[in-house]
């Protein structure tokens, strides 16, 4: 057996032509074609970001489960160890590691611990060093972080002019891989990213499909599918570690959020956690939530307004008690913070009644507050 997981952070899928029809076709959707089999047009991620993303993609679990609930939680440090991962399935399996990671990922904690000291690990950047050197024996598991996608992305400040060298370089990569090693070597080929990203000219809000839509493509030898085909059901990328497990004939060891998608298993929804800024800071916390069902979505904030595709709609108010109660029994962070904000509202309420009305201190003499002091 052997098993190629190539991670390319960042991908934002609703640009490629493969998920999206009306996206124009481009240098990447070329490469991810020639791979072939299955890619799931509509899987999302419930933790649109790294941390929280990777851990729920090696636990199959939501972050109020997995540990990994902040931005700053990797896998590496924060990760719940009582939870079986797609590393252990591996491990039990007697499956050896080749891992292309850079040296500020292993640092930062994208993996979890336990696998390190075993792996052949590759942390020098250089894809053309890595794809000369690793031997690819039987019985392993070959893993690639491409990280060009998110540097580009960076560099060029989310700008729309810079589509095209993403798709090139990472289209590119993709293509060299798999002109070196060949697809048919291996038994299973997955392609898939942890969230998409915002881009020039999107509405600032943070559930917006561009970031919370994820890639995710599946190939398996023997299984007759060699051109791509596209699935389109509500999946997630928490997905990948129990169909991992159907396809090594072994199980998950504990309840997840995940399901195994070489079933005709939908998911009836799936929750949406994430923050108003993309900077990480211990401050943070979450304050967008939102729902995406088979055919509609809805997100909200901690303000109670309610969106659609982005658009403020007006809900009923039993469609608001629904909502609200999925929101409560999947997401830690909903109830809590909707609540922390109404603390905030009613300070500024204070706030604004002291610089517009008269106050008065205890004792009966009236404020004079300073213009920036505040209730």
């Amino acid at each position: 057996m052997k098993v190629l997981m190539i991670f390319v952070d960042m991908l934002r899928a609703v640009n490629q032509n493969v998920c999206n029809e009306s996206a124009p076709r481009n240098r990447l959707d070329d490469a991810l074609s020639k791979v072939g089999g299955i890619v799931y047009s509509r899987c999302y991620s419930s933790s649109p970001d790294t941390p929280r993303g990777l851990a729920s993609i090696w636990t199959g679990t939501l972050p109020r489960v997995n540990g990994c609930d902040k931005r700053t939680k990797y896998p590496r440090y924060f990760l719940n160890e009582n939870l079986d991962t797609i590393w252990k399935l591996f491990k039990r399996k007697h499956l050896s590691l080749n891992l292309f990671v850079s040296k500020d990922s292993l640092e930062i904690g994208v993996l979890p611990e336990e696998i390190l000291s075993d792996a052949n690990i590759y942390d020098d950047s250089n894809l053309n060093r890595f794809l000369d050197s690793v031997q690819i024996k039987d019985n392993s598991v070959t893993f690639l972080e491409l990280h060009d996608y998110h540097a580009i992305v960076d560099d060029t400040e989310y700008k729309l002019s810079g589509l095209d060298f993403i798709y090139e370089t990472v289209g590119g990569e993709i293509d060299l891989i798999f002109d070196k090693f060949g697809r048919d070597n291996f038994d299973i080929v997955i392609i898939f990213s942890d969230h998409g990203c915002l881009q020039e000219g999107d509405e600032h809000i943070m559930s917006h499909r561009g970031r919370i839509q994820t890639y995710l493509q599946l190939w398996i030898k023997n299984a007759e599918i060699d051109e791509l085909n596209r699935d389109d059901r509500l999946c997630s990328c928490m997905d990948i570690f129990p169909t991992m497990a159907f396809l090594l004939n072994d199980f998950v060891l504990n309840r997840i959020d995940g399901l195994n998608l070489l079933t005709n298993a939908q998911h009836s929804f799936l929750v949406i956690e994430d923050y108003m800024d993309v900077k990480v800071s211990l401050s943070q916390t979450p304050e967008w939530w939102g729902i995406i069902f088979p055919d509609f979505n809805v997100q909200t904030d901690c303000w109670g307004n309610w969106y659609s595709d982005g658009k403020r709609i007006q809900l009923n108010s039993e469609q608001e008690e629904t909502f609200s109660t999925i929101l409560k029994n999947y997401v830690g962070s909903y109830e809590e913070n909707v609540k922390g904000h109404r603390t905030i509202a009613k300070y500024a309420e204070m706030s604004e009644r002291l610089h517009n009305q008269p106050a008065f201190y205890d004792n009966g003499e009236k404020r004079i507050p300073a213009p920036n002091s505040f209730a």
